[in-house]
């Protein structure tokens, strides 16, 4: 019987140094976890700084964006005006130069005219 009880004292200290292993693993997984834990909530909060930092930079861009199709706006409209300005500076200068060559035909008419009339004896 003896030895009975001293089997199960061995098998009593046994398991109690195999139960003080489970919790020493038990306290080593919670401070795991814990790290973990921590680690996470430092990710999210440098996601959420980064997020809003994206949201301020996409604003910016946006912003940026509208002022650029605003000044495109108004770049585009002063070149069309200048365009209509050419096109009737252009036509002008057309009009100008069928003027000058006509009195230009019309003096060498002239001045022809009156060469001929000097060799015929008229002038």
């Amino acid at each position: 019987m003896q030895e009975q009880i001293d089997a199960l004292k061995r098998d009593h200290h046994a398991l109690d140094k195999a139960l003080a292993i489970c919790v020493s693993r038990v306290d080593r997984n919670e401070n795991e976890v814990k790290d973990l834990s921590k680690t996470v909530h430092d990710t999210q909060r440098v996601v959420g700084e980064i997020n809003v930092k994206l949201e301020k930079q996409e604003t910016f861009t946006k912003e940026q964006f509208a002022t650029m199709n605003e000044q495109h706006k108004t770049v585009l409209a002063t070149v069309e005006g200048l365009a209509g300005h050419v096109t009737a500076n252009t036509k002008s200068n057309l009009k100008l130069h069928t003027v000058y060559k006509t009195l230009c035909v019309i003096s060498a008419c002239f001045v022809t005219a009156v060469g001929v009339a000097s060799k015929l004896g008229w002038v």
